[in-house]
C-alpha cells in the first residue's frame, strides 16, 4: 500500500469513527489505510489524553511538516553556510569553486552550485562579484531551441475568447515594456482594452527581469476583483518568459500576439505613446520614482475619452462587469 498523507477528509472521518467506538484497526479497514498510519495520527494528533479532534489534529501535522521541512533549507538567514558561501563570493570564487570546495573540506556534498546561483539571484548585491555578471546557467539546448520551446508553452492570441477580441467586459489587459534608456529602469505598462485604463510599474533594467516583470504583475492583478482580470495579451519579448507563473498566481489566461504584429496589442500601444508625453524617448527613468509615474498613470486614467463619449476610463472601469 502506497503511501500518502492523511487529508482534512480523512481525519474528520477518524474523529467521527472514534467517537462511535470502534478501534483504530476496525477504522483503518473503513477508511483503506494501514493499522500503523490510524495509530500513530491518534497517537501524535490527539487533544489531551483520550480526545481526537480534526481540525486540532490537522494544525499539529502541518505545524510538524513546518518545523521537519526547514531541515531541507540550505541558505537560513546568518547561518554557517550562508556566511562560508558570502565570504568566498566575495573573494571573487565562482559558484562552482565554493560548492567544490565545500565537498572537498567536509567529504560530502552540502550544497550544489545551482543552489548558489540561485541565491545570488535573490541576492542582487552579490552579483558584482560574479566574474560574469549574469547570475544564470542555460541548462541546455541553443538559443534557437529555447525560443521553440518558449513558443510551444504560449497560448496564442487566436485563441483568446470572443468577449475579449470584441471588447465587451472589462478585465481583458495588454502588456508591455517602456524603455528609456537601454540597459536601465523601464516601464512595464499595462491597458485594459474596453476602458482603457492604465497602469505602469517601474521595473529594474538587466538580468531578473522576466522574474520581476512576474512578481510586480501578480502583486497588481492581485489587487483587483477577480471579475476584472480575465485575460492578459502580451508581445513575444523574453521579460513575459514567466507567463505560466502569472496565470497561476493571478487566475487569468496569458496571450501572446503575433511576433512584429503590434497592432494585435493596439489599445497598449496607444497608452504606452500616452506615457510617451510624461516620460520621453530615451529618457533616463532610473532617478524617476513610482509616485510619480502612478501621478502620470492617474491623469491618463481621468481624462475623457472621445470613445467612451468623454467619459474617464476610470469611469467605464469601474462601471463595467
Amino acid at each position: 500500500m502506497s503511501y500518502t498523507h492523511l487529508t482534512s477528509t480523512d481525519r474528520t472521518r477518524i474523529a467521527t469513527l472514534k467517537r462511535a467506538g470502534l478501534t483504530g484497526r476496525e477504522i483503518a479497514r473503513q477508511l483503506a489505510k494501514h493499522q500503523t498510519t490510524i495509530s500513530r495520527e491518534l497517537r501524535r494528533n490527539k487533544t489531551g489524553r483520550v480526545t481526537y479532534n480534526a481540525r486540532t489534529a490537522g494544525q499539529k501535522a502541518v505545524a510538524r511538516r513546518l518545523v521537519a521541512n526547514q531541515r531541507f533549507r540550505k541558505f537560513i538567514p546568518n547561518s554557517s553556510l550562508v556566511k562560508y558561501v558570502v565570504s568566498r563570493l566575495k573573494r571573487y570564487w565562482s559558484p562552482e569553486q565554493i560548492a567544490g570546495r565545500l565537498s572537498y573540506e567536509t567529504g560530502r556534498q552540502i550544497v550544489g552550485y545551482l543552489t548558489i546561483y540561485r541565491y545570488v539571484l535573490t541576492h542582487p548585491g552579490l552579483k558584482k562579484y560574479m566574474r560574469i555578471q549574469k547570475p544564470y546557467r542555460r541548462r541546455w539546448g541553443t538559443v534557437k531551441r529555447q525560443q521553440i520551446r518558449n513558443a510551444a508553452n504560449r497560448r496564442w492570441i487566436d485563441e483568446r475568447p470572443a468577449a475579449a477580441n470584441n471588447r465587451t467586459r472589462v478585465g481583458d489587459w495588454e502588456g508591455d515594456t517602456v524603455l528609456g534608456v537601454p540597459g536601465r529602469s523601464r516601464l512595464l505598462t499595462y491597458a485594459d482594452r474596453l476602458s482603457g485604463k492604465a497602469k505602469a510599474i517601474k521595473v529594474p533594467g538587466g538580468d531578473g527581469l522576466a522574474e520581476v516583470v512576474a512578481d510586480r504583475t501578480i502583486g497588481w492583478l492581485g489587487k483587483l476583483p477577480r471579475t476584472k482580470r480575465h485575460t492578459m495579451t502580451y508581445d513575444n519579448g523574453t521579460e513575459f518568459g514567466q507567463h505560466e507563473y502569472i496565470e497561476d498566481h493571478s487566475s487569468l489566461q496569458v496571450y501572446f500576439a503575433h511576433p512584429y504584429h503590434s497592432w494585435e496589442r493596439g489599445t497598449n500601444e496607444n497608452t504606452n505613446g500616452l506615457y510617451r508625453q510624461f516620460f520621453p524617448k530615451k529618457a533616463d527613468l532610473d532617478p524617476v520614482s513610482q509616485r510619480q509615474i502612478d501621478t502620470a498613470t492617474r491623469l491618463l486614467n481621468t481624462r475623457p475619452r472621445k470613445r467612451h463619449h468623454y467619459r474617464t476610463p476610470d469611469e467605464v472601469f469601474r462601471d463595467g462587469k
